[in-house]
This record gives structure tokens, sequence and C-alpha cells, in this order.
């Protein structure tokens, strides 16, 4: 039997060779749901089933469709459980299917699913992703324009982010070709040499590097230097012993490019290289090749027999690929509303628990836990010696003034608004709870100095970004709160934690307010 450690390990490689190595995927995944049956471990069952889901949208025609069920389940437990790195996965992996089979409604909706999940947990780099495949999937119908703005935000959202990553060299790419596309040959010489710049490569020029450079000398019409380039991308796919998951469309485009320079030879390359790398469960893919082999009948053949014949075949191959797409979604659907009318069976029996516990435990206006609900915790872990407990105080500043002032109804907005801060930001061993009035107190277990500080740090940040005006604040001119904690390894009576984080409040009162103060016991 593994240990938790060796799955761990296994779910790493299963990252390591999703594109590489399907079959290894799937093998890995399987065995993770073997080993979670008879240990029982949420996460892991999750994770299994996600990946099996990414595994069979790779899958051919007749299979793709029995990623549903498997989505569906770890959508289930991830979002019981807010494996919210989880959930991003499966919605872009459930927008991936969805523009595979050609419904980019379904896969619109949830990529905008997996954008507000990034939201909440400010996850930029997968923000940026799902922008990118929305706008990759605009460019494919030929909207450009909103194509281009897509990159440019996802690019836009990255610029600010200090750690380097793949998605912003993609986006540079996508930049330079859109822009390509719609004949801004120069800004998109700007995107591919800020790409070189941003990501040198030490040995070689990648393959979409040279795509972007063979498809600007095509534009400008420099046949010697876009065939150079295009034998470049020829001689790696020679050379080249794993699949890249991009190579059909970069094929595309540059048969796209030699169309243009009516190079019949490289054109038919090109054509070839997209029937080995086209995907069979793809319909825009399958589509695409049917339209580009008219194209290059339309181009190059001159005998009219031969161009009705072209015209027929794409008709014919248009209706089968539309009776399968049509087959495939049914087949889909099938599997999601079975799955989803036993999951319905399940929450109709919590439901009536879960309103009444809502209606219990949690304070109506700030959506934060009750007072009465914190006092049920803290005779819960009261009893159990080996935790470290802290207790956060905070105080919204001169609220009172700010009734008088601005009035209750907006004095509840800010109420609200602070309960929704202390929600975002804290993790699952912190409960934050309104303890009436502009009070709030937060219960945290086993969290360090640095963890209860950087949980204070981001509510003060984001409420001071917020910039609510407080015009009759004794401390500042907007909106601020005053915080005391203590934090306690040794295990003393909670009412002496509370009553130090009690006065570590006055402190910072005491102090001028708008800041925290920490007292130790």
């Amino acid at each position: 039997m593994k240990t938790l450690a060796q799955i761990e390990l296994d779910m790493s490689e299963i990252l390591r060779v999703r594109y590489s190595n399907p079959e290894q995927e799937k093998l890995l995944c399987l065995e993770l749901l073997e080993w979670e049956e008879k240990n029982t471990n949420s996460y892991v069952c999750a994770f299994a089933h996600t990946y099996l889901g990414d595994y069979y949208v790779g899958c051919a025609v007749g299979e793709s469709e029995q990623c549903i069920p498997h989505l569906m389940k770890a959508h289930e437990i991830s979002s019981d459980n807010s494996y919210n790195y989880l959930l991003v996965r499966i919605y872009n992996t459930l927008g991936f299917y969805y523009n595979s089979i050609a419904d980019d409604q379904s896969a619109l909706k949830y990529y905008i699913e997996g954008i507000s999940v990034c939201h909440q947990v400010k996850d930029v780099i997968n923000e940026a992703l799902i922008l990118n495949n929305i706008g990759y999937n605009l460019q494919r119908s030929h909207g450009y324009d909103q194509a281009l703005s897509f990159y440019k935000d996802a690019y836009n959202l990255l610029q600010n982010h200090s750690e380097p990553s793949p998605i912003k060299k993609i986006l540079l790419n996508n930049l330079a070709t859109v822009c390509i596309l719609i004949n801004q040959i120069e800004e998109a010489k700007n995107y591919i040499m800020l790409c070189e710049k941003e990501y040198p490569s030490r040995e070689q020029y990648d393959l979409y590097q040279i795509q972007n450079w063979c498809q600007y000398y095509s534009a400008i019409k420099d046949h010697e230097k876009a065939l150079s380039w295009a034998n470049q991308i020829l001689l790696i796919e020679q050379n080249e012993t794993e699949e890249n998951p991009d190579s059909f469309d970069i094929y595309a485009f540059l048969f796209d490019s030699m169309i243009e320079l009516q190079n019949r030879e490289y054109a038919s390359k090109f054509l070839s290289l997209m029937e080995k790398h086209a995907k069979r469960n793809s319909f825009n893919q399958c589509q695409s090749l049917e339209l580009r082999n008219m194209k290059f009948n339309l181009t190059f053949e001159k005998d009219e027999l031969c161009i009705n014949n072209a015209y027929k075949r794409y008709a014919q191959e248009l209706l089968a690929l539309d009776q399968v797409r049509n087959a495939t979604i049914t087949n889909g659907l099938k599997d999601a509303i079975n799955y989803l009318s036993v999951i319905k069976q399940k929450e109709a029996l919590h439901s009536e628990k879960k309103n009444l516990d809502v209606e219990i435990n949690i304070d109506e206006l700030t959506k934060v836990y009750t007072r009465h609900y914190l006092e049920m915790i803290i005779e819960k872990f009261d009893k159990q010696t080996s935790k470290t407990l802290a207790f956060i105080m905070i105080d919204v500043d001169c609220l009172k003034e700010y009734n008088d002032t601005y009035g209750h109804i907006n004095g509840d907005y800010v109420l609200h608004y602070v309960g929704s801060l202390l929600n975002i930001y804290k993790n699952d061993h912190i409960y934050p709870c309104r303890f009436g009035g502009d009070e709030f107190v937060c219960l945290c277990i086993n969290n360090t100095d640095e963890q209860i500080e950087e949980y204070i740090k981001n509510i003060r940040k984001d409420l001071h970004e917020r910039n609510i005006p407080h015009n009759t604040s004794r401390c500042a001119k907007e909106i601020t709160l005053s915080i005391g904690y203590s934090n306690v390894s040794e295990h003393i009576n909670l009412q002496e934690i509370f009553e130090l984080a009690d006065q570590a409040l006055y402190q910072s009162k005491q102090n001028g307010r708008n800041t925290y103060t920490k007292i130790v016991a």
C-alpha cells in the first residue's frame, strides 16, 4: 500500500505527463482512485476524477464525452471542500471540451465560472490562462478584434505579477499572430521581439517563435525569409519526439501563410502535417482541415472537375461531422443529466438542514458566523489541549459618527463589506464572527503569527484601497479598523486569551486607531 507521500508524487507525475503520455496519466489516475477507496481522501478522489476528465477530453470521437461524469464528480467534491485550484482546472477543461465540439456558448459559460473562482482566490495566472483561451476561441471564429482585447487583458494581468509565467510567453505569441491577421504588422513585430527579449532561447527558437517570424515575413511578402523559417519548422517536426498540443494550429497558420505566398509545395507540406496532428475528437480541427483542403484545391487546381469535387467533399465531410457532433453532445448531456439527478437527490436530503444551519449560525447582514456559533466552537476546542489558539478583536472606527453623517443604510453596507473581507481572506482555521454592533471577533486555531498578520494586513489593505469616505472620523478620512490580537501556544484559559486580545484592541484605540496590536501572554 502506497503512503500519502507516494500518492502526492503520483499526482505530480500526472501533471508532468498529461501532454506527453496521456495513457500514463489515465493509469495513474485509476491507481489514485483504487488507493482512495481504501484510504478515503476527498482531495485525491477529486484530483483523480479531474485528470481522468482531462484524459478523456483528448480522446477520439465516441470517448471524449466520457469526460463529463468524471468532471461532474470532481466538481461536486471540489465545491463541497473548496478545492479552488481543482475547480479552476475543472472549469477550464469543460470549456476546452465544449470548444472541441463547437459548443462555444457552453464553453464560455464554464470559462466565466473559472474566472469567478480565480477572482475569489486571487489566482492571476489561471485567470490569464482562461482569458487567453477565450481569446483563442474568438480568434478561431475570426473575431480578431475581440480576441486581441482578451489577449491584452490577460497580458496586462501578468504585467504586475512578479513571478515569471509560461502563459505570458503564449500570450505574446498569440498577440503577434492576431496582429498579423488584422494587418497590424509593426505591432506584431514588436510583440515577437518582446517575446525574444523576455524569453531568450538558449539553443534554438521554439515552434511558436518560428511560426510568428514565418507569418511576419509572409505578410510583408519576403518569400526568401518566410521559407527559411518554414524550413526550420519542418526540421523540428522531423526530429520531434514528443507531441506538441498546439502543432495542428501552428501548421494551420503556416498553411495560410503559404497560400498567401502562392507556394504550392510548402502549402502541401503543412496541409499534410495538419492531417497528421489533427485530433479526431475536435470538430473544430476536423472542420478546419476540410476547409483548408478545399482552399488548397481552389488555389492550385485549375481543372473545373477537381474544384467541383472539392466542394462536394467539403459538404459531405461537414454533414458527417455535424452528425457525429450532435451525437456526442447528446451522449454528454445524458451523462451529465444522469449524474446531476443523483447529486440532486443527495442535495435535497441536506438542503433543509443546511438552510437551518445558515439561519442559526450565519449573521444575516455580514455573512460571518454569529456569536452563538463562535461560543459553540470555543466550547469544542476548549477541551483540546494540543491546539494553538488566538483571538483577533476588530472594531470599525467611529461607526456611530459614520451612521450619524451618512445614515444607517450606508453603515450597514460598511459592516457587510468588512464581513466580506473577513470571509475572503480567511483560511480553513480562522472563524470570523460578528460579536455585536461594530465589533468582530475571529477565533484562529493553529495559525502562526505570520498567518494572522498576513490575514490582518490583507483586510486593512483591501479596505484602504476601497477608500470608503468618512469625513467625520477622528483618525482618517475613510473607514478604518482598530485591531488587537493574542496568539498563545501554551494552553491557558480561553477567557484569558480573549481578554488579552481585548487589551490589544484597547491599545490600538489608545494609539490613535487605524492600526493593529499584538499582546503576548
